[in-house]
């Protein structure tokens, strides 16, 4: 059965008005949990939660869904994510249908470990046979996936068989599963119509939202200037915050909302930080509000495991971001330490020393700006530093004539960066024991 996986983004509404997340529950699983934690039970794949799901040691898992229809469900896509900042995201999968109960072991096994290059050599007949549809490849950057099928595939029970993951761990990690169609045939249209996009009410694709860095000593002094509502809450309500932090500023909800262009609210519990940019209707961020409340918007973070390349995936503690300023660089927690590099055209020569320096570093990250301006301020790069070797440095426009980077030799430069980090390292504890007193 032809059928394709994409990334596709929620840029777009479209009009299919009985076009829905059709109703299924968990029929069977063996993949367990984390620890046996009830939190990470593979329940939450199905619905909006703070948690997500985490497997047992393993892969090549098993998860069955059943239709809570009453009749065959008519299906046109099949949704999947996998959690951001998890060690072991779902990579790859097998998707099968059936109209009854499957006996999954007169086939599954035969799928253990299946790359899409095996699975694409199986006969037509053989797919048929096991009900195979699809095989998925989670997209690396946004970690979703979405199999649209070319026309409508009638479903009662749908078999994911979880294959393989992203990093090298010891389990499969995985946030929401949603099938997508119709509920019978009577409320399909006759002609089918394939659709690369799904509609942006069902809330299913990341928010893409910009992110600062709240490691540096300005942080409060930023949120006061550039920001319209900074909330350290997890549970109370947050609107109400936002109308008494206005208040307080002697300000109105409107007048503020059109004075600032930021809008953060910082999660202490759960270590998390959710920012909105640009001009907003009252409207507008109360409903971001709501959802956030809902848990249907996630925090993004710029610095993401790997993206130099594959051969850095080895090291678990090295990160690589890209950002135009410094405020968009979210960290994972406020221990983590940080490199600022020169210009982008250098940094691929200090990839592989850096990756040693990773080894000895809790969590390292690096950050390189590519941008044609740089307003922030420079007491805000606890690296920079007057040595005419020092391989940092604060840039306002980066096509000014200035020093290059010169081509050390590699044990130069180890050395030369080993000395930022531990500056830097010991920077950022004399920061925060000041912070804490």
């Amino acid at each position: 059965m032809a059928s394709e996986t994409s990334s596709s983004q929620a840029d777009g509404s479209i009009s299919a008005s009985t076009l829905q997340i059709l109703p299924f529950k968990i029929h069977f699983y063996d993949g367990g949990a984390t620890d046996n934690d009830e939190n990470y039970a593979i329940d939450n794949v199905l619905k909006y939660s703070r948690y997500k799901h985490c497997s047992k040691h393993g892969k090549n898992f098993n998860l069955i869904l059943k239709t809570e229809h009453e009749s065959v469900v008519l299906l046109t896509h099949i949704f999947i994510k996998a959690p951001r900042r998890y060690t072991a995201p779902l990579k790859t999968a097998v998707i099968f249908v059936h109209l009854t109960e499957p006996n999954i072991q007169e086939y599954t096994s035969q799928y253990n470990d299946m790359t899409e290059e095996q699975y694409n050599q199986l006969s037509d007949e053989i797919k048929i046979k096991h009900g195979a549809v699809a095989y998925l490849n989670v997209d690396k950057d946004t970690l979703e996936s979405l199999t649209i099928f070319d026309k409508y595939v009638k479903a009662k029970y749908v078999h994911i068989k979880l294959i393989e993951r992203f990093y090298d761990d010891k389990n499969i990690d995985l946030e929401r599963v949603a099938c997508i169609g119709y509920l019978n045939e009577e409320s399909a249209p006759k002609k089918f119509e394939k659709l690369e996009r799904l509609p942006q009410s069902f809330n299913l694709h990341r928010k893409i939202l910009q992110t600062f860095n709240p490691l540096h000593e300005d942080f409060e002094e930023i949120l006061s200037e550039n920001t319209h509502f900074f909330v350290r809450t997890n549970d109370q309500d947050v609107k109400n915050t936002v109308q008494k932090i206005a208040e307080e500023n002697n300000q109105s909800l409107e007048k503020s909302i059109n004075d600032k262009t930021l809008y953060a609210i910082i999660d202490m519990d759960e270590e998390e930080k959710y920012v909105l940019t640009g001009k907003h209707s009252e409207d507008e961020i109360r409903h971001w509000i709501d959802d956030w409340k809902e848990n249907k918007i996630e925090p993004y973070l710029k610095s993401e495991k790997g993206s130099a390349g594959d051969k850095h995936e080895k090291y678990s503690n090295l990160y690589i971001a890209t950002a135009n300023t410094y405020q968009q660089v979210v960290l994972d927690n406020n221990s983590d330490e940080i490199l600022l590099l020169k210009h982008v055209s250098y940094v691929s020569i200090y990839f592989d020393i850096l990756n040693k320096i990773a080894q000895h570093v809790k969590n390292l990250h690096i950050v390189i700006f590519d941008c044609i301006k740089n307003d922030s301020h420079k007491k805000w790069f606890p690296t920079t530093s007057s040595d005419d070797n020092d391989l940092f440095y604060f840039s306002k426009n980066k096509n000014d004539d200035g020093d290059y980077p010169k081509l050390y030799d590699e044990d130069k430069i180890y050395w030369l960066l080993l000395k930022s980090v531990l500056n830097f390292i010991k920077k950022s504890t004399q920061l925060n024991e000041i912070k804490s007193n």
